[in-house]
């Protein structure tokens, strides 16, 4: 009987197979990649990404010799980045110890990093016809309904039974083909849901559809357990900027690029999701509040090192001027000298002159705000007016807390 399924399986292969670029190579690297692929991907949606990632890495070496972040934007849209991870890190190895020559041995195969028995025996067999049977799902699917095994497949006790038959089946000098027939086979055929079994070659052998009710099997013992992530993400903006940042976490999506984000094990809501975020920003805010100084003149200044700082108009001097009209600032390169003016503002209310805090060069103006003046009253710490370097002197500054009581003492 093993003999008769190999057959008509290798004979159903030849008519129904689907023209597939990695059919068409005995080269492992192209294989490998290819397995890769698919191993959490469908065939119709991962052709267009192994033909664009081969494109770019003909072979293990140009793989090896690309950065990591490179190899991640060409696997974008794949998910289970790990799997990028491990072939550009594997790659490398190969480089390394074989020269970058892929190893022919099933036994150096299964050792490389991110390759399993399933990966090891297809690569083994493609490339080298080596008789190493494979076992995946869609081979499970054959073999469990063929068969009516009720061994469990997520057990050591199953995968054992199934990879014995599977090796039974196998004809050995034609193991690569017969392995590409099983697989396409479990594809097409005999699929997870409504498998087509009256117009199936193998119908008259298979001991499930003899039972009436082959979708029962594979047995699996246990099903898999979802579990739900709640990830709440903050879009920061600045100007034109937005902030991101390099996920570093040994979790999904790591060296990968996302907004800043906080995660629960639950939904937390809108509302207690902006009591969140008002607590965050009062914290950020907080901090800025504590590395700024304010001259008596209603100027902030922000030390970013001794003698570099950032200097622009107080929440209070904005609110006392109203709404802004134009903002007339220095260029770069000019100078500014402590107590004395380097600009003026135009408000709904009044004309007042800004007076810099220290004496230094003037290294950066943000035209930004010089350009969209009424942004400035929406927050005064997002836009910066200017920045002074080579600092020399500065005036008489206060910390917040005590900007905040002289500005009690002028309003009273």
């Amino acid at each position: 009987m093993y003999q008769h399924v190999s057959i008509i399986l290798q004979e159903w292969y030849a008519v129904n197979k689907r023209d597939l670029p990695w059919r068409h190579t005995k080269d492992p690297y192209l294989i490998w990649v290819s397995e890769i692929i698919l191993q959490q991907t469908r065939v119709a949606q991962g052709l267009d990404y192994y033909n664009r990632f081969v494109g770019r890495f003909p072979n293990i070496r140009s793989l090896a010799e690309a950065e990591q972040v490179e190899v991640l934007k060409y696997w974008q849209g794949l998910g289970y980045y790990s799997r990028a991870r491990n072939l550009h890190e594997t790659a490398i190895d190969i480089c390394r110890r074989w020269n970058g020559i892929f190893p022919e041995r099933y036994d150096d195969i299964l050792a490389l990093k991110g390759i399993g028995e399933y990966t090891a025996a297809a690569i083994a067999s493609l490339a080298w016809n080596l008789p190493y049977p494979v076992v995946d799902g869609n081979v499970y699917r054959v073999l469990g309904r063929l068969f009516t095994i009720e061994t469990p497949i997520d057990t050591g006790k199953g995968k054992k039974e199934y990879r014995e038959l599977a090796t039974l089946l196998m004809p050995p000098e034609q193991a690569g083909l017969h392995n590409q027939a099983m697989m396409e086979f479990g594809a097409l055929q005999c699929i997870p849901q409504t498998p087509d079994c009256e117009t199936c070659p193998l119908s008259g052998s298979c001991f499930g559809y003899a039972s009436g009710n082959p979708q029962q099997y594979p047995v699996k013992q246990n099903k898999t357990k979802i579990r739900n992530r709640y990830l709440h993400y903050f879009i920061i903006l600045h100007g034109t900027d937005t902030f991101i940042r390099r996920r570093s976490e040994k979790d999904i999506w790591e060296g990968l690029y996302e907004f800043p984000l906080l995660y629960f094990g639950f939904f937390c809501g809108e509302r207690f999701f902006l009591y969140l975020c008002s607590a965050i920003l009062l914290n950020v805010m907080t901090k800025v509040l504590e590395n700024l100084r304010y001259a008596k003149t209603h100027e902030w200044v922000e030390f970013l090192t001794d003698t570099t700082a950032r200097i622009g108009i107080s929440d209070f001097a904005q609110k006392a001027l109203g709404d802004l009209v134009f903002i007339n600032l220095p260029e770069e390169g000019d100078s500014v000298t402590a107590g004395s003016t380097f600009g003026d503002v135009e408000s709904v209310k009044a004309v007042s002159d800004v007076i810099s805090p220290v004496t230094g060069e003037v290294t950066a103006v943000n035209q930004f705000v010089i350009e969209n003046p009424e942004l400035v009253n929406e927050n005064p710490y997002e836009y910066w007016f200017i920045e002074v370097s080579e600092i020399t002197a500065e005036t008489e500054l206060m910390t917040a807390s005590e900007y905040e009581e002289f500005c009690l003492k002028e309003a009273h």
